[in-house]
């Protein structure tokens, strides 16, 4: 009777620890670890611990200054997720030196890490009181804005896009709100610095005037046309002959994303942010979209970045 009651009482615990796991690991990340063996799977460990929008806003009265606000806000930030994510990383670096796990980042914007990970590593990783899901880091599908294909009916003589005049942005202009003094960071596929109408306006903060999240060092050269697009919008100062920038003063810092339509990832994304706001960006232009039916906790996450994002003063028009 013992043995038949020890036996229930181990069925029973394996059977909480497989729903514990379940309810930590995405179902797109369960039906790859069925089908891989030792292989390394890229994830995003996202920690339990967040800090909330009111600890956030609670920084506020520290400072009249904006400039000083954030720099509290991001201390405090990258303050939390050390401290927060302490536990799971020293297991997460003891799996590292035993080749079991590679390429450690870990995030403060919101509290995530993102690694490569073997399957064991994945489910112990599952059991960790301190981890509340762990999502696979695919590459999502952008969608790609089709009207940038089709031709504009615009009067090719006028100096001014009609984009411009249709949302009175030249009116702006004439009260001296032409973006002067404002950088913003136009997160896409690239841009091509050498445009006569925007070369004039890139960010000198390094020589690359932005980063390549794909190729960390390399220029963020657009290898398509949509991030050059979307710059072109945001400053275009009419060098070429028409003045397509809704803010033609304004400084573009470049982030690449992906290369093509491919290789965009919550991790991808979530560091090209980052250094937006590590680097003093005042606005953020993401004029992407992908897709599928992602994790809840996708969403979260993200909603979480935007919050914080607000917080600090940033705005980030996102498609």
């Amino acid at each position: 009777m013992k043995k038949i009651f020890v036996l229930v009482a181990g069925l029973f615990l394996c059977t909480l620890f497989a729903n514990a796991q379940n309810n930590v690991i995405d179902n797109e990340l369960q039906t790859i670890l069925n089908q891989k063996n030792d292989d390394y799977i890229d994830i995003n460990i996202i920690l339990k611990s967040q800090m909330s929008t009111a600890e956030l806003s609670s920084l506020y009265c520290k400072s009249d200054s904006k400039e000083v606000r954030r720099e509290l806000m991001v201390n405090e930030l990258k303050k939390y997720s050390r401290r927060t994510q302490s536990d799971v990383l020293s297991f997460i670096n003891a799996e590292e030196r035993s080749d079991n796990v590679i390429d450690v980042k870990s995030f403060w914007l919101t509290n995530f890490i993102n690694c490569k990970a073997k399957r064991d590593v994945i489910y112990q990783l599952a059991s960790h009181a301190d981890v509340a899901s762990i999502v696979y880091n695919g590459e999502m599908e952008v969608v790609s804005d089709a009207v940038e294909k089709k031709s504009r009916d615009i009067n090719s003589s006028a100096e001014i896009a009609q984009h411009i005049t249709q949302i009175k942005a030249d009116q702006a202009w004439s009260l001296g709100f032409t973006g002067k003094g404002v950088v913003v960071a136009v997160l896409d596929s690239g841009v091509n610095t050498e445009h006569p109408d925007l070369k004039d306006h890139l960010w000198n903060g390094n020589a690359q005037h932005g980063y390549n999240v794909v190729y960390p060092g390399q220029d963020p050269i657009d290898t398509g046309s949509h991030g050059t697009h979307c710059a072109g919008i945001v400053c275009g100062d009419g060098t070429s002959g028409k003045i397509t920038g809704v803010a033609p003063d304004a400084t573009l810092m470049s982030i690449k994303l992906y290369e093509g339509n491919t290789g965009l990832t919550l991790e991808r994304l979530t560091r090209g942010i980052e250094f937006a706001v590590e680097n003093d960006a005042d606005i953020l232009s993401i004029s992407q979209g992908w897709r599928g039916s992602y994790a809840t906790s996708y969403r979260e996450e993200l909603r979480s970045t935007f919050d914080n994002l607000l917080e600090m003063g940033i705005i980030a028009a996102v498609a």
